[in-house]
């Protein structure tokens, strides 16, 4: 997958030796925290310019959150940020928190504070799964099934179901109709037209043990609910030519009713990762199947069973135990491999806005944050005129990482309207600049001049006496005008074909920029 994100605003990151907003530490390394818990840690903000600057913290990983993320720092005043830290995985994390400037006309860009962590189970029946991934994750989770395995023998694993497991106050229930009945034998099912589901059916395994006694994917049903089932794979019935307590089932496909499809799906996941893929049968159920776990999660009543069947077998269904482990193994059904992700945060507004710029060497920063999991390399980030200077327009960023570009203007105009082009394998991206000579542009961006183009012409409205200017991308001026009433209209027939920038400044020093397009 490729793609880009821009994240509100485009940041200047000054160094944090000299920079005019300032953060109390450039890492932010939290210790080790259980996924039950959380833990929390600060970071001081200073604003040491002479101005009011509104700023806008992010943090890019969801298991990381901060107390308050948008907020307008006083002159020489600080602000103490709080990001929390509540993993969901037993892995070690990687990310930034970004802390930007969301105003019009900038004065400094933004921060960036690396940020990380290790989450870790409390439960040590896992604890050889710390920071695994994909096929890694998934063979360690089968040695882990299969160490210390009981194996009941078939009678003996459907009667601790019957008695012990699935009976709840002497009654047992059909997991896809909801019938109850009351028995706690085999006999007792027998006679109560009950029998056991295999959910991975054993006619796929030839019934082998262990795998047919294997508690982790038998569940009590009702003999008509059972039959209905078979050997067929779950999918969504449309249609169904019969029905019973929610389940469905039509032609060769059977759903079971939504309280046991997240349970179903755990239990065929558990299945295949504990011994194989018999036939294939997961291949095609495991997109819908990863839905139905996502959007039915583990209830107290699996999460007790779960435990019930240990006390039996000795192992556990890790996901039932842990649902996130599916999100570090993307295939249960075939080799699971990461899908190559090159996604990236490029903190943007949609132009950049400098004022006092004329005769003064300025420097602004801005960071691309690597948000995937292949490294980043940017082939090219290059200016549209020699007024802007790059430090660096090629480079890689690893994955977590952030990459700070600076630029430097050397303004020599009173305008100047640019663009800096980046460019990599997932991103071709122009970046407007706009440059002030003058200072206390900050207003002047709240005009209510409007510039409507025609064909061969602008309409200026609500300008009073003004002036006119038109630029060349390069920021060159080509003329100018002045308007004497609260409309004009300037013709352009004189221009060729291409892209121009207007820039009309009233008597109270008003400013509007409009870039436009001849034919």
């Amino acid at each position: 997958m490729k793609k880009y994100t821009l994240f509100l605003s485009l940041i200047g990151f000054y160094a944090f030796a000299f920079g005019q907003i300032s953060v109390s530490t450039t890492s932010l390394v939290f210790d080790e925290t259980f996924t039950k818990d959380s833990t929390e840690k600060t970071v001081l903000i200073t604003n040491h310019f002479s101005v009011y600057v509104d700023l806008e913290v992010g943090i890019y990983q969801s298991d990381f959150s901060v107390n308050e993320s948008t907020f307008s720092l006083a002159p020489n005043n600080s602000k103490t940020i709080t990001v929390k830290f509540k993993p969901r995985h037993n892995i070690n994390y990687n990310t930034e928190l970004v802390i930007y400037e969301t105003s019009k006309v900038q004065v400094f860009g933004g921060l960036a504070v690396d940020v990380r962590g290790t989450g870790k189970y409390a439960d040590t029946y896992y604890s050889s799964t710390q920071n695994l991934f994909e096929e890694d994750l998934k063979q360690e989770l089968k040695s882990i099934l299969a160490k210390n395995y009981t194996n009941l023998g078939y009678n003996g694993a459907r009667d601790v179901m019957y008695g012990n497991i699935d009976n709840h106050g002497g009654q047992v229930e059909c997991i896809y109709t909801g019938r109850k009945a009351t028995f706690n034998t085999r006999s007792g099912a027998t006679s109560n037209n009950f029998n056991c589901e295999h959910t991975w059916p054993q006619s796929l395994f030839n019934q082998t043990e262990p795998e047919r006694a294997d508690i982790h994917h038998l569940f009590p049903t009702d003999e008509t609910a059972n039959g209905k089932r078979g050997n067929y794979p779950f999918a969504v019935v449309v249609n169904p030519s019969w029905t019973d307590g929610g389940s469905k089932q039509s032609g060769s496909i059977f759903e079971p009713r939504d309280a046991h499809k997240g349970d179903a799906a755990r239990a065929l996941f558990y299945f295949a990762t504990r011994y194989q893929n018999y036939s294939g049968f997961l291949t095609d159920q495991e997109t819908l199947l990863r839905e139905w776990a996502t959007r039915f999660p583990p209830a107290q009543n699996a999460i007790d069973r779960n435990n019930a069947v240990f006390g039996y077998q000795k192992n556990r269904n890790p996901y039932i135990d842990h649902p996130e482990f599916l999100e570090r193994i993307h295939s249960i059904s075939t080799t699971s491999v990461a899908p190559q992700i090159t996604e990236m945060s490029i903190s943007t507004n949609d132009e950049i806005i400098m004022e006092n710029a004329k005769g003064k060497t300025l420097t602004y920063q801005f960071s691309i944050t690597n948000l995937g999991n292949q490294n980043i390399t940017f082939t090219a980030i290059t200016p549209s005129n020699n007024q802007i200077a790059v430090d660096n327009g090629s480079f890689v960023i690893t994955p977590g990482e952030s990459k700070i570009v600076t630029l430097t203007f050397n303004l020599v105009s009173d305008f100047l309207a640019a663009n800096l082009h980046l460019k990599n394998d997932a991103l071709d991206l122009n970046i407007p600049v706009k440059l002030y000579g003058a200072a206390n542009v900050s207003n002047l961006l709240e005009s209510n001049m409007q510039l409507v183009q025609k064909t061969g012409s602008i309409m200026v409205k609500n300008a009073q006496k003004a002036q006119f200017n038109l630029y060349d991308l390069t920021g060159r001026e080509l003329f100018f005008t002045e308007i004497q009433s609260d409309f004009a209209e300037i013709a352009l027939s004189m221009l060729t074909k291409g892209f121009y920038f207007v820039q009309v400044v009233d008597l109270k020093g008003n400013s509007i920029v409009k870039k436009i397009y001849l034919e």
